[in-house]
Protein backbone atom coordinates (compact mmCIF):
# COMPACT_ATOMS: atom_id res chain seq x y z
CA UNK A 1 0.00 0.00 0.00
CA UNK A 2 2.76 2.54 0.63
CA UNK A 3 4.15 2.16 -2.77
CA UNK A 4 1.02 3.12 -4.25
CA UNK A 5 1.63 6.68 -2.16
CA UNK A 6 4.85 6.73 -3.10
CA UNK A 7 4.14 6.78 -6.79
CA UNK A 8 1.19 8.98 -6.34
CA UNK A 9 3.96 11.53 -4.42
CA UNK A 10 6.62 10.75 -6.78
CA UNK A 11 4.13 11.59 -10.21
CA UNK A 12 3.32 14.93 -8.17
CA UNK A 13 6.73 15.88 -7.59
CA UNK A 14 7.77 15.32 -11.53
CA UNK A 15 4.34 17.09 -12.42
CA UNK A 16 5.97 20.32 -10.23
CA UNK A 17 9.28 19.66 -12.01
CA UNK A 18 8.05 20.00 -15.23
CA UNK A 19 6.01 23.12 -14.49
CA UNK A 20 9.08 25.22 -12.85
CA UNK A 21 11.01 23.65 -16.15
CA UNK A 22 8.88 24.71 -18.64
CA UNK A 23 8.51 28.44 -16.62
CA UNK A 24 12.30 28.34 -16.52
CA UNK A 25 12.38 27.78 -19.91
CA UNK A 26 10.40 29.87 -21.24
CA UNK A 27 11.77 33.22 -19.21
CA UNK A 28 15.23 32.09 -20.24
CA UNK A 29 14.31 31.73 -23.75
CA UNK A 30 12.81 35.19 -23.53
CA UNK A 31 16.00 36.39 -22.33
CA UNK A 32 18.20 34.36 -24.99
CA UNK A 33 16.27 36.40 -27.71
CA UNK A 34 17.70 39.86 -27.90
CA UNK A 35 15.73 42.98 -26.35
CA UNK A 36 12.85 44.31 -28.79
CA UNK A 37 11.23 47.37 -28.42
CA UNK A 38 9.56 47.17 -24.71
CA UNK A 39 5.97 47.16 -26.00
CA UNK A 40 6.76 43.94 -28.21
CA UNK A 41 8.84 42.51 -25.56
CA UNK A 42 5.57 42.56 -23.15
CA UNK A 43 3.63 41.22 -25.78
CA UNK A 44 5.84 38.41 -26.95
CA UNK A 45 6.32 37.72 -22.96
CA UNK A 46 2.68 37.69 -22.12
CA UNK A 47 1.72 35.39 -25.19
CA UNK A 48 4.86 32.96 -24.39
CA UNK A 49 3.43 33.20 -20.43
CA UNK A 50 0.09 32.22 -21.52
CA UNK A 51 1.49 29.02 -23.49
CA UNK A 52 3.59 27.90 -20.91
CA UNK A 53 0.40 28.40 -18.86
CA UNK A 54 -2.22 26.23 -20.40
CA UNK A 55 0.39 23.51 -20.99
CA UNK A 56 1.49 23.13 -17.77
CA UNK A 57 -2.31 23.49 -16.82
CA UNK A 58 -3.17 20.54 -19.55
CA UNK A 59 -0.19 18.48 -17.63
CA UNK A 60 -1.81 19.19 -14.46
CA UNK A 61 -4.99 18.05 -15.22
CA UNK A 62 -3.14 14.70 -16.67
CA UNK A 63 -1.42 14.25 -13.63
CA UNK A 64 -4.45 14.73 -11.22
CA UNK A 65 -6.63 12.08 -13.09
CA UNK A 66 -3.58 10.07 -13.35
CA UNK A 67 -3.36 10.60 -8.97
CA UNK A 68 -7.11 10.00 -8.65
CA UNK A 69 -7.17 6.67 -10.46
CA UNK A 70 -3.97 5.44 -8.70
CA UNK A 71 -5.52 6.18 -5.04
CA UNK A 72 -9.33 4.80 -6.23
CA UNK A 73 -8.22 1.39 -5.40
CA UNK A 74 -6.43 2.93 -1.96
CA UNK A 75 -9.42 4.74 -1.02
CA UNK A 76 -11.83 1.58 -1.54
CA UNK A 77 -9.58 -0.88 0.33
CA UNK A 78 -9.09 2.06 3.27
CA UNK A 79 -12.97 2.53 3.12
CA UNK A 80 -13.56 -1.42 3.38
CA UNK A 81 -11.00 -1.31 6.53
CA UNK A 82 -13.07 1.46 8.36
CA UNK A 83 -16.32 -0.55 7.44
CA UNK A 84 -14.81 -3.20 9.47
CA UNK A 85 -13.42 -1.94 12.24
CA UNK A 86 -16.95 0.36 12.70
CA UNK A 87 -18.77 -3.39 12.40
CA UNK A 88 -16.38 -4.65 15.28
CA UNK A 89 -16.69 -1.52 17.22
CA UNK A 90 -20.56 -1.56 17.02
CA UNK A 91 -20.28 -5.66 18.78
CA UNK A 92 -20.68 -5.93 22.19
CA UNK A 93 -17.72 -6.14 24.08
CA UNK A 94 -16.57 -9.42 25.75
CA UNK A 95 -15.29 -9.04 28.91
CA UNK A 96 -13.69 -12.16 31.25
CA UNK A 97 -16.29 -10.95 34.17
CA UNK A 98 -19.68 -12.79 34.29
CA UNK A 99 -22.97 -11.49 35.23
CA UNK A 100 -24.22 -12.25 38.45
CA UNK A 101 -27.78 -14.17 37.11
CA UNK A 102 -25.12 -16.12 34.47
CA UNK A 103 -23.61 -17.61 37.06
CA UNK A 104 -26.66 -19.41 38.41
CA UNK A 105 -27.36 -20.52 34.96
CA UNK A 106 -24.11 -22.04 34.31
CA UNK A 107 -23.89 -24.44 36.93
CA UNK A 108 -26.86 -25.96 36.51
CA UNK A 109 -26.40 -28.34 33.25
CA UNK A 110 -28.71 -27.67 30.48
CA UNK A 111 -30.36 -30.77 28.96
CA UNK A 112 -30.17 -31.17 25.48
CA UNK A 113 -33.50 -30.26 23.44
CA UNK A 114 -35.72 -33.09 22.70
CA UNK A 115 -36.36 -33.79 19.49
CA UNK A 116 -40.10 -33.16 18.07
CA UNK A 117 -42.19 -36.05 16.93
CA UNK A 118 -42.77 -35.96 13.07
CA UNK A 119 -46.71 -35.63 12.56
CA UNK A 120 -47.54 -37.52 9.57
CA UNK A 121 -45.33 -40.56 10.05
CA UNK A 122 -46.02 -43.96 11.94
CA UNK A 123 -44.06 -46.51 13.15
CA UNK A 124 -45.20 -49.59 12.34
CA UNK A 125 -42.72 -52.61 12.98
CA UNK A 126 -39.33 -53.27 13.89
CA UNK A 127 -37.48 -56.24 13.03
CA UNK A 128 -33.80 -57.43 12.67
CA UNK A 129 -32.36 -53.69 13.07
CA UNK A 130 -34.94 -52.72 10.21
CA UNK A 131 -37.94 -50.53 11.05
CA UNK A 132 -41.40 -50.33 8.71
CA UNK A 133 -43.04 -46.47 8.90
CA UNK A 134 -45.69 -44.85 7.13
CA UNK A 135 -46.83 -41.21 6.02
CA UNK A 136 -50.14 -42.36 5.49
CA UNK A 137 -49.82 -42.83 1.66
CA UNK A 138 -46.71 -45.17 1.69
CA UNK A 139 -45.08 -47.55 3.76
CA UNK A 140 -40.96 -47.64 3.99
CA UNK A 141 -39.18 -50.20 5.35
CA UNK A 142 -35.65 -48.27 6.60
CA UNK A 143 -32.67 -49.15 8.73
CA UNK A 144 -29.77 -46.31 9.49
CA UNK A 145 -28.68 -44.33 6.97
CA UNK A 146 -31.76 -44.62 4.66
CA UNK A 147 -33.02 -41.43 3.50
CA UNK A 148 -36.84 -40.87 3.85
CA UNK A 149 -38.38 -37.81 1.99
CA UNK A 150 -39.26 -34.66 3.85
CA UNK A 151 -37.83 -36.41 6.67
CA UNK A 152 -34.05 -36.91 6.18
CA UNK A 153 -31.29 -39.46 6.99
CA UNK A 154 -32.41 -42.09 9.16
CA UNK A 155 -29.74 -41.51 12.16
CA UNK A 156 -30.52 -44.06 13.89
CA UNK A 157 -33.97 -47.05 15.63
CA UNK A 158 -33.86 -47.62 19.15
CA UNK A 159 -35.89 -48.14 21.99
CA UNK A 160 -36.60 -45.37 25.05
CA UNK A 161 -38.75 -45.60 27.80
CA UNK A 162 -39.87 -49.27 26.53
CA UNK A 163 -41.21 -47.99 23.08
CA UNK A 164 -39.33 -48.61 19.88
CA UNK A 165 -38.87 -44.72 17.60
CA UNK A 166 -36.60 -44.31 14.69
CA UNK A 167 -34.92 -40.98 15.21
CA UNK A 168 -34.42 -39.21 11.70
CA UNK A 169 -32.64 -35.65 11.57
CA UNK A 170 -35.90 -33.78 11.64
CA UNK A 171 -37.28 -35.95 14.69
CA UNK A 172 -38.74 -38.98 15.97
CA UNK A 173 -41.37 -41.55 14.34
CA UNK A 174 -42.85 -43.18 17.17
CA UNK A 175 -45.57 -45.93 16.89
CA UNK A 176 -49.29 -45.15 18.04
CA UNK A 177 -49.12 -48.06 21.11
Amino acid sequence: MPGRYRRSALAASLAAAALAGGLAGSLGTLAAKGTPPAEARESQNTQELKRALAQVKSEIAALQASVDKANLPALRETVGRLDKRMAAASAPEITGSIPQGAAAAKEAPKEPPKPAVLRGWVLRDVAHGRALVENGYELYEVLPGAVLPHVGRVESIDRQNGRWVVVTQKGLIVSLR
